[in-house]
């Protein structure tokens, strides 16, 4: 079937459902950014998506020729379905011009954050609800908030978007790890989320400086990228940590695997989540997981299995569970570490989760009557 995929821009996880959509399940794919860049077609993009060009970025001053362009490009197009997101400006305009079957889709903080806490936002999310015939959620967080504002629970899919177990798995990487030159014993934390509040990166490097002063073995890896990376800068070299900490920067996907495995736990205060790719990733790689006690990270970290829960800003807490995990006995902290491993290969597989994504678009053709 012909699909539109109207997305952001074009993130890994874009990559990953229109590659699968095109290459696993030979849907014919038409890409679509409706903000920011690319202006010209990705390089990653696979090369059987269809790329159809760039609407621009949608801003108040451009609205109505945005949506124009847009309905422009769905009567060249004429796909059989949209899939759009995310909420509520992904699937806003082909719901405004009747565009059917649409299948919307949330990246869970549009719903779980800022959903919430806009009443205008969470106004637009069920406009657009009502009129898509389904709506594709990565946890049942996501799926309990839509339902609850109107979206009924047939029509709402659940499956996390998930991760390639072949090729994040437990393992070694003595020579990246040799590379950082820190002791054989250091235990070292992986901190893989956007540097901002948002994502908690600020919580995140307290809580360790705290841990650290407690347990000497300890180091931390930050990678990624974002507005606070000055401050980082700043607060590391103010408590004389630069030597416990490595600030790598932004990894390619294909080599965000080998950090894992180099590290011995997995760390993430974000303030809301749905079913975190990162933290699937980390569980997949055998990592015990400190993360932040919210609804999307409880689905995959039940407290002394696969790792423990923090309260969402709390430092000190924080800098406990990380010493703990620590200083566990070496069979304990195994067990954890195949847990994790386990919890990873019975829910997260994205192989598995394809079968879904298939299912979902063949749902919305044949519900496609409107309702």
């Amino acid at each position: 079937m012909k699909v539109l995929y109207l997305t952001e821009g074009y993130s890994p996880h874009d990559r990953r459902f229109m590659e699968a959509a095109a290459n696993l399940l030979g849907h014919q794919v038409v890409y679509v950014p409706w903000r920011g860049r690319p202006a010209r077609r990705p390089r990653e993009l696979p090369s059987s998506v269809v790329w159809a060009g760039h609407l621009g970025a949608l801003t108040p001053l451009r609205w109505r020729s945005w949506s124009r362009g847009l309905r422009r490009l769905l009567d060249q197009v004429k796909p059989e379905l949209i899939h759009a997101g995310p909420l509520p400006w992904g699937p806003l305009f082909p719901a405004w011009w009747g565009a059917w079957p649409l299948v919307s889709m949330s990246w869970g903080s549009d719903v779980l954050w800022h959903g919430r806490r806009k009443p205008w936002l969470r106004t637009l999310i069920r406009w657009v609800l009502r009129r898509s015939i389904l709506l594709l959620a990565d946890c049942r967080a996501v799926a309990d908030t839509a339902h609850a504002w109107g979206m009924p629970r047939e029509r709402i899919l659940v499956f996390p978007w998930g991760t390639d177990l072949d090729v994040f798995h437990p393992g070694e990487e003595p020579e990246l790890r040799a590379s950082w030159g820190w002791p054989e014993d250091a235990f070292v934390w992986v901190h893989a989320r956007t540097w901002n509040r948002y994502y908690g990166a600020d919580v995140a490097l307290r809580g360790f400086l705290r841990a650290w002063r407690q347990e000497p073995r300890l180091r931390l890896v930050l990678l990624g990228g974002g507005p606070l990376e000055g401050w980082l800068h700043r607060e590391i070299v103010r408590h004389r940590a630069q030597g416990v900490v490595r600030i790598v920067g932004r990894v390619p996907e294909e080599h965000l695997a080998r950090y894992f495995r180099a590290a011995n736990g997995y760390l993430s205060m974000s303030r809301s989540d749905g079913s975190s790719v990162t933290l699937l990733q980390a569980l997949a790689s055998g990592l015990p997981a400190v993360v932040s006690d919210i609804p999307g990270n409880r689905e995959w970290v039940t407290p002394g299995v696969e790792g423990y829960l923090v309260p969402v800003g709390d430092v000190g807490a924080l800098a406990r569970a990380l010493v703990q995990v620590a200083r566990m006995d070496a069979r304990d902290r195994a067990a954890m570490a195949q847990a994790a491993r386990r919890r990873a290969e019975t829910h997260a597989d994205w192989k598995r989760h394809i079968r879904e994504l298939d299912r979902a678009y063949r749902l919305a053709v044949e519900w496609g009557v409107r309702p």
